[in-house]
C-alpha cells in the first residue's frame, strides 16, 4: 500500500475521529455541568408560581430518503416573583427538552396544568435562572455523549492498528 492512501485515510479518520469526539465530549461535559447545577439548586431558594403555558410542541425532520420523523417536546411556561420582581421561566429540569413520542410529552404536560400553582426553585445569585424540578430531566446527553466517545476512541484504536499493519507490509 502506498504511503499516500494512508495518510488519506488516517486524514478522514482523524476528521471522523474529530467530530465524533469533539461532539461526544461536549455532550459528557454539558451533562455534567447540568448534573452539577442540579446538586447546586439543592440550597436554591423557592418561591411560588403559576403556570402560564403549556402544550406539546411538534417537530418533523425528514431524512434522505423522504421518510419524515416526528418528535414531541413538552413546553411549559410559568411566572414567579422575586423581591416584588416578576419573572418569565421555562425550565422544568436541568439539561434540556428531549424530544419523544406524543404520549410522553402530553404526560409531562398533564403535571403542569396553565392556571396550576407550582414551586418554583431560583438561583439567589441569579432570578432569572429557576426550575420546577431540582434535578436532571433527562440522561440522554449522557447516553450519546458516552456513545460518540466510545465510537471515536474505537476509531483511533482501528485507525492506529490498521496504519501499523499498512506501514508494516
Amino acid at each position: 500500500m502506498d504511503m499516500t492512501a494512508v495518510l488519506i485515510g488516517l486524514g478522514a479518520g482523524g476528521c471522523f475521529v474529530t467530530i465524533f469526539g469533539g461532539v461526544g465530549i461536549f455532550m459528557l461535559v454539558k451533562y455534567f455541568q447540568d448534573k452539577k447545577k442540579s446538586e447546586e439548586s439543592q440550597a436554591w431558594s423557592a418561591t411560588s408560581g403559576q403556570i402560564t403555558e403549556a402544550y406539546v410542541r411538534e417537530s418533523q425532520s425528514q431524512d434522505s430518503d423522504g421518510y419524515t420523523t416526528t418528535s414531541y417536546y413538552p413546553e411549559v411556561r410559568y411566572l414567579y416573583q422575586v423581591m416584588g420582581v416578576e419573572y418569565n421561566g421555562d425550565k422544568v429540569a436541568f439539561g434540556g427538552t428531549v424530544g419523544g413520542s406524543r404520549k410522553k410529552a402530553n404526560e409531562r404536560v398533564a403535571q403542569y396544568p396553565v392556571g396550576k400553582t407550582v414551586t418554583v426553585y431560583y438561583d439567589p445569585n441569579n432570578h432569572e435562572d429557576a426550575v420546577l424540578e431540582r434535578r436532571i430531566g433527562s440522561k440522554g446527553m449522557l447516553i450519546i455523549g458516552i456513545v460518540f466517545t466510545l465510537i471515536a476512541v474505537c476509531s483511533v484504536c482501528i485507525g492506529g492498528i490498521v496504519a501499523i499493519a499498512s506501514l508494516a507490509s
